[in-house]
């Protein structure tokens, strides 16, 4: 489970240094980061079908609600890996209570409306939001009674995506990392 909470991690951090930005530019660092997140997320993912589940719905949906946030190569690759990790990982499906199924659709509402009420890319606002909402996922860790072991990954991801996502938010704000070269529009 704590491997769901790095897979976060990685997935944010490629994102914001690299994806969004292009704050690491050492090609040996962003090959290693890349290497890193994949290998990291189909081993953690290929193992877990709920898990996969939850990332493949999340995705999905992220695709129907930002269309041009599916144009990036790295992005498209979550369409093709998620069909292909949910037959990996079909072996390990679990029975899912209605708890789970309450949190993974207040997990996938979350990925509805987060992008809708923050649409900058940076910004303080944004920033204590996601921390919170780094909070308030690994709280529901500890306090919602039982939760399957996959529900409990995905919020650890989720956890992992936040914290990274604010520490990023907070970092790019205050001046103490910013792009070497300016992003194209």
């Amino acid at each position: 489970m704590a491997l769901a909470f790095l897979v976060g991690v990685l997935f944010k951090v490629y994102d914001d240094f690299v994806d969004d930005e292009q704050i690491l530019t050492d090609e040996y660092g962003v090959t290693a980061l890349r290497t890193l997140q994949s290998a990291l997320s189909a081993v953690v993912l290929a193992n877990d079908f709920g898990l996969c589940l939850v990332f493949a719905l999340f995705n999905g949906l992220c695709a129907l609600s930002s269309l041009q946030e599916y144009s990036r190569p790295h992005v498209v690759s979550y369409a093709v890996l998620s069909p292909v990790l949910l037959a990996l990982s079909w072996p390990t499906r679990p029975s899912l209570g209605s708890t789970d199924w309450a949190v993974i659709v207040g997990l996938l509402g979350l990925a509805l409306f987060e992008p809708k009420a923050f649409p900058e890319e940076t910004s303080w606002l944004k920033g204590v939001s996601r921390l919170w909402g780094a909070v308030v996922l690994l709280t529901a860790v500890r306090v919602i009674p039982r939760l399957s072991p996959s529900v409990v990954s995905a919020l650890l991801m989720f956890a992992g995506y936040s914290l990274a996502s604010s520490m990023a938010q907070m970092l790019k704000l205050t001046g103490l990392i910013r792009a070497s070269t300016p992003t194209p529009a």
